[in-house]
């Protein structure tokens, strides 16, 4: 008797306990390190760590070792709230000294640990001590534990999920004008790790990463415009566009790569034949957004039963000068999460949502730079916006259509799509065939 099964198999397995691999850390403030024999495994969110080495001629500078797993160094690190305040194990010396000292682990949110020690009043196990003042060549043996960035107590141990560990959102209403290459500054709206710093995301721990680059671009004169992917300073891809005179578009890069931790992103942005300049003008404008996201291998989520919210109707929201778009016929609401009369999905629980919406709006005046703009908002913070440029039918209708990225939220977060149009004489109102807009929320 054989049991088949077709399509995704998500089992639920609890905590992932991993077997003792062996690793050879980097050593700061030790000298030359000899006989390394250092083991590490994972516990559910936490890494543990056992071994023994031997210092050779200490300095004076502040004692680190690094983090490993699966046999690899400082691939991982420890999650923000360690940052320098808690004891995570103990440091001995093979010796028989008289009097005792305490020698401790401190916890980083980097991929390294400091040492500490006791041996006089004055003296704190949770200040990082020099090497020089720690030991020179006696066998130093270390245990200790630490809880690591983007590891979960839960998983799913499958390979079809989706899911990710570590979430970078960014916008930026940057005006500057842009003709030779040169990075485009990102405000975080999310950033779960602290990976990012003016025009830098810095990989906090190793995995296979997404960035997703959607950059709006005015352009005075015809001309072509360039959107660029750099790693540790080094390009990796790009992307081009011809962009016509006196006109807008939505310039977009997307890539994913193996990353470890240290490693650097940026996005970068060149005007071959011209100046140009990024939008930017507030809530019911234009903004650059970034997305970084991390895969999770293995899978570090409970997956449950997606949240569905697709409701239809002329929207009661007002077209001009911009609103929230508010549906008021629901098509399916499997947990009662929208609200039709503010327009907003209430998150049940955590997880990544994603959302679409169609819409048909009439005026007067359109012409082919007419475009209207939808921004993807949570807590009233705009995370990503869509362009629709110049889908022109008849006189004055322009029919859009679009999906948002997927974005990381938990419980209570509100979600809503602000639209406001652009390029009209005037607004006046929807189409009068409801059936030409939708508005769709999906939480998984």
């Amino acid at each position: 008797m054989y049991n088949l099964f077709l399509g995704k198999q998500d089992v639920a397995r609890g905590a992932i306990i991993t077997d003792p691999v062996a690793y050879t850390p980097i050593f700061v403030g030790f000298g030359t390190v000899t006989n390394v024999s250092v083991y590490s495994w994972r516990e559910g969110a936490v890494l543990k760590v056992q071994g023994k080495f031997t210092p050779g001629a200490a300095t004076a500078v502040t004692a680190s070792m690094t983090l490993g797993f699966g046999g690899v160094s400082g691939n991982v690190s420890g999650i923000a709230d360690y940052a320098n305040t808690k004891i995570v194990g103990s440091l001995w010396r093979n010796n028989n000294d008289v009097v005792q000292v305490d020698m401790t682990v401190i916890g980083t949110a980097n991929n390294f640990v400091y040492f500490g020690q006791r041996s006089g009043a004055g003296q704190s196990v949770l200040t990082p001590a020099t090497g020089s003042s720690l030991v020179t060549g006696e066998v130093l043996s270390v245990n200790f534990e630490i809880p690591i960035l983007g590891w979960s107590s839960n998983a799913v141990m499958s390979s079809d999920v989706g899911g990710r560990d570590v979430v970078f959102n960014g916008s930026s209403i940057a005006t500057t004008a842009v003709g030779a290459i040169a990075t485009v500054p990102f405000t975080a709206t999310v950033d779960t790790v602290g990976g990012w710093s003016v025009d830098t995301y810095t990989v906090k721990s190793s995995g296979r990463i997404n960035a997703l680059a959607n950059i709006p671009i005015n352009s005075a004169a015809a001309g072509n415009v360039e959107i660029h992917l750099f790693k540790n300073g080094v390009q990796q891809t790009m992307t081009y566009y011809t962009i016509p005179a006196s006109s807008v578009i939505l310039a977009s890069l997307n890539w994913t790569d193996n990353y470890v931790c240290g490693d650097t992103i940026q996005i970068k942005i060149s005007s071959t034949v011209g100046v140009i300049s990024l939008l930017g003008s507030g809530v019911s404008g234009n903004k650059a957004t970034l997305a970084i996201a991390k895969f999770a291998s293995p899978q570090t989520s409970m997956q449950a039963a997606p949240v569905v919210a697709t409701y239809t109707g002329t929207p009661t929201s007002v077209a001009n000068p911009g609103a929230v778009l508010k549906m008021p016929t629901k098509i399916v609401d499997t947990h009662g999460a929208y609200d039709t009369s503010t327009g907003v999905f209430k998150c049940s629980r955590s997880g990544y949502l994603k959302a679409g919406v169609a819409t048909s709006i009439v005026g007067t005046g359109g012409t082919a730079a007419t475009y209207s703009v939808f921004i993807l908002r949570k807590n009233g913070v705009d995370i990503f916006q869509r362009y629709k440029v110049g889908d022109l039918y008849g006189t004055g209708e322009l029919i859009t259509d679009t999906e948002f990225p997927k974005i990381p939220v938990v419980a209570g977060d509100l979600i809503d799509i602000y639209h406001t149009p652009s390029g009209w004489g005037s607004v006046t109102g929807w189409n009068a065939s409801a059936t030409r807009f939708s508005l769709s929320f999906e939480l998984e």
